[in-house]
């Protein structure tokens, strides 16, 4: 389940959770199958506030928390406590709560709808990470604002991602600062629930708009400033039309704002990318801290830069660590696949097997340079295989050209059989066609896996001509940028291989070294260039998580 009415968490503090699948290995993984096999629940819906997919969908959050954070934090909602104080103590007690953590970590959260009243109990083992200004915080600021809607689901899950990212601060040696909140919301773990009382609109009403600017990082910065003063409007005009409808009704609380700003005053930006128009932008963060998500932006008829949430809220999906990543399953409906010019410096990992939700987590490629198979236009359909040809039935014909296929331009055949075996069911398949002297793009879904034997997506094709490997994109300031290489250099010669395939390339950088000498040789129109230099450090990339 996706929860899209989180709006400003989802796209600042990473609400939309999905587990991640490393790069190149399972670095730091969750075992997720052994966990849930466990069958450990850590919510008592009493009350019945939660449908089975919500209650399903945040208990396996709770436990990766407990796996990953050491927290055992569990929910139990009942009607009528006649103290909520001393039923969640003595629930606590009763129910041994933190004794699923190594080192007895607990938190409870108990709810009553009857009495309308809620509380948070805290382990002795984390009374200095969750103090009670810290509890009463969430609760009144976090929490409730989505109970007063009704959106009690919400408001747990997103009360518990920001409990995981006060963790980790406290693993970092942060402290809570009570002089941060801005405001007094009193101490104490119990508040008033609110629940279905109607929006809140402390944070909305008399709030003044904020213009957009002339250069996006100007936008940006009114952004964050109007965050700082806890500007919850979803009209502004630093927003793109399609942004203010996406946010118009959504919930945008003051806890989120404090915590989207405290993130983002550590994030560096790395590049400012422009379309060719220059009418789109993305401002791209270093891969240092990849919590940092990227912002995208839209030039308006007045020349005005606006930021896009509607493309990064749909587009962009986040780890239970809040590393964003691509979300190929929503390209189209997003919006973001018009954004697509400022990652393609990136190396958007898609990993076989597809046994997650997510696949486009980002890595700084090798070199700093983009390339593959040229020489010929592309991947030609042969024929139809079947009555029930999948791509004949999405609209193409025998004779068209694949110029592009998801990121891969000019794409040789073997690279789109591989493709063809192994994309996900359900995720979005960019194509560029050419059909005669007509040029267009289309978008397609994933088809099921076949049965053994058949056609996937039921055409046979082939690739035209001798290929060589070709440079399709050099990352500014790179080693490949300083070295003097060039977007449609044909490279012929890597070291001492002569016409290099594209794995042996691969296999060069992956193993290359600091200091290790490298020699390339390229066609560059009529004339051939040599280039030497030196391997550089490999640049800085945080973990995924």
């Amino acid at each position: 389940m996706k929860f899209l009415t989180l709006v400003l968490l989802l796209l600042l503090t990473a609400v939309i959770i999905r587990l991640s699948y490393d790069g190149n290995s399972y670095l730091d993984k969750i075992d997720l199958q052994d966990l849930f096999d466990q069958k450990l629940s850590l919510i008592d819906d009493q009350s019945n506030l939660l449908s089975v997919d919500d209650e399903n969908y945040i208990n396996e959050y709770h436990q990766v928390l407990l796996q990953r954070y050491d927290l055992d934090y569990r929910i139990v909602t009942a009607n009528d406590i006649s103290d909520i104080d001393e039923y969640s103590r003595q629930l606590f007690n009763d129910e041994l709560i933190g004794e699923q953590s190594r080192q007895g970590r607990g938190l409870l959260l108990v709810i009553d709808p009857v009495k309308d009243v809620l509380r948070i109990e805290v382990s002795a083992q984390l009374e200095s990470v969750f103090p009670d200004a810290f509890i009463a915080y969430i609760e009144q600021r976090q929490m409730v604002p989505y109970f007063k809607l009704g959106r009690v689901d919400e408001g747990i899950f997103a009360t518990s991602e920001l409990i995981r990212i006060r963790l980790i601060d406290a693993m970092k040696g942060g402290e809570f600062d009570p002089d941060s909140l801005k405001m007094s919301i009193g101490g104490g773990a119990s508040s008033k629930g609110n629940i279905a009382s109607g929006r809140d609109n402390t944070f909305v009403e008399g709030r003044s708009d904020i213009l957009a600017a002339e250069q996006p990082v100007e936008t940006l910065r009114r952004f964050f400033e109007a965050m700082e003063n806890r500007n919850g409007r979803w009209d502004l005009d630093i927003f793109t039309a399609g942004s203010k409808l996406h946010m118009k009704g959504k919930v945008s609380t003051p806890a989120q704002m404090d915590n989207a700003v405290k993130r983002y005053k550590n994030c560096q930006m790395e590049h400012l990318f422009y379309d060719s128009s220059r009418s789109l932008a993305v401002w791209m963060p270093k891969l240092q801290d990849r919590s940092c998500d990227p912002f995208l932006f839209e030039k308006g008829y007045d020349g005005k830069w606006r930021i896009d949430l509607k493309a990064m809220g749909d587009g962009l999906g986040h780890t239970v660590g809040n590393i964003w990543y691509l979300d190929f399953s929503r390209q189209n409906q997003s919006g973001i696949a018009k954004y697509l010019f400022g990652f393609e410096h990136l190396y958007i990992y898609r990993p076989e097997g597809e046994r997650f939700d997510h696949q486009g987590i980002p890595f700084y490629k090798p070199f700093g340079m983009k390339y593959g198979y040229s020489g010929y236009e592309g991947t030609v359909i042969k024929r139809f295989v079947g009555l029930d040809s999948y791509l004949k039935n999405q609209g193409l014909m025998v004779g068209d050209v694949i110029l592009q296929w998801e990121s891969n331009k000019n794409p040789h055949s073997n690279v789109v059989d591989r493709r063809m075996q192994i994309v996900r069911p359900g995720l979005d398949i960019f194509l560029k066609i050419r059909r005669g002297n007509m040029y267009f793009d289309k978008f397609i879904k994933a088809p099921p896996y076949p049965d053994p034997g058949k056609y996937r997506f039921g055409v046979t094709f082939f690739s035209r001509g001798k290929h060589q490997v070709k440079i399709f994109h050099i990352e500014p300031d790179s080693q490949a940028d300083r070295m003097g290489l060039k977007k449609n250099d044909l490279i012929t010669h890597w070291n001492e291989k002569n016409n290099p395939s594209i794995n042996f390339i691969d296999d060069e950088l992956y193993n290359l070294k600091s200091d290790d000498e490298i020699s390339i040789q390229v066609l560059r129109g009529d004339f051939y260039m040599n280039f030497n230099a030196k391997v550089e450090p490999k640049r800085e990339m945080s973990q995924v998580h």
